[in-house]
């Protein structure tokens, strides 16, 4: 049978807000690398949540850390991110020389944006009403002898 080549989807990441203008452009993420990256990001969010504290870190922190950064680095494709008028490589080099912060903030937005999961939508619905389930009519699809 001959094989059948599966697509590496490249993911455009565009920010708004403070970061309105930065594009970074970046392989979608495998299964594995979804599993991997959400048990690493949930580690160090247990631990830390907001308040990140260098003085607590463990090795398996460290470790969460790492393969954050890495996997991250990995998949960058391009972005348009510099320092002093300098561009920065898309590079692990390059992921190490950001603050903290944005590469958490690019990490996360990496994640959210591979995992298919929009945005939650503003406000609540209008209407206050819901949908009247009990008025569908259910017949068995088989029946037993």
């Amino acid at each position: 049978m001959p094989g059948f080549e599966v697509d590496t989807d490249v993911l455009r990441l565009v920010f708004e807000d403070d970061l309105e203008g930065m594009v970074v452009r970046i392989e979608s993420m495998s299964t594995g690398d979804m599993l991997d990256l959400t048990k690493a990001a949930a580690h160090l969010a247990r631990k830390f949540g907001r308040d990140f504290d260098m003085s607590n870190l463990e090795p398996a922190d460290l470790e969460s850390m790492s393969v954050l950064f890495e996997r991250f680095a990995e998949a960058l494709v391009e972005w348009n991110l510099e320092k002093k008028k300098v561009p920065i490589p898309a590079t692990l080099a390059g992921v190490r020389s950001l603050k903290q912060s944005l590469t958490m903030r690019l990490i996360m937005a990496w994640m959210q944006a591979g995992s298919g999961v929009p945005d939650p939508l503003a406000g609540g619905s209008g209407s206050g009403g819901t949908f009247p389930e009990a008025s569908l009519p259910m017949e068995p699809l088989l029946t037993s002898p």
